[in-house]
């Protein structure tokens, strides 16, 4: 199945746009040795169909983030590209429209860090409602 590509600055402009919904799908093991990409919420890859297919208000409570609609943008990664792109793949076959693949992964988004700490002043980011949680 073909699922578009997202770049690394793509990436960067998700976390901060609240329609974008990026999502990790390592296991919350991996992600608590390693960290992950600000504003994303984790939905492991064995767990992807049951919790798109949750209700509004199941996600909202799980995942304090809106539901994304079928229509919305969804960004899926993990370490290198792999699973993110089974997770992509099973998101389109429940009918989300939207749906990109971080194939450069995690791997690349710690390896180029320090650029996104020059695109987006930290302080700022942080005092943001949204983000004050970071």
């Amino acid at each position: 199945m073909n699922v578009e590509v997202a770049i690394y600055h793509e990436i960067i402009e998700a976390i901060v746009d609240p329609e974008v919904l990026l999502i990790d799908v390592r296991d919350p093991q991996e992600i608590a040795a390693t960290g992950s990409i600000p504003t994303s919420i984790n939905i492991p890859l064995a767990k992807i169909p049951q919790e798109l297919k949750l209700s509004r208000l199941a996600f909202v409570a799980k995942y304090q983030r809106n539901k994304p609609s079928l229509s919305h943008k969804l960004i899926f990664y993990c370490k290198f590209g792999d699973l993110s792109q089974t997770a992509a793949e099973e998101a389109v076959n429940i009918g989300y429209k939207n749906v990109r693949n971080y194939k450069a992964g995690y791997s690349e988004w710690t390896f180029k860090w320090k650029e996104w700490d020059d695109y987006v002043d930290p302080e700022k980011f942080k005092q943001q409602e949204r983000y004050k949680e970071l």
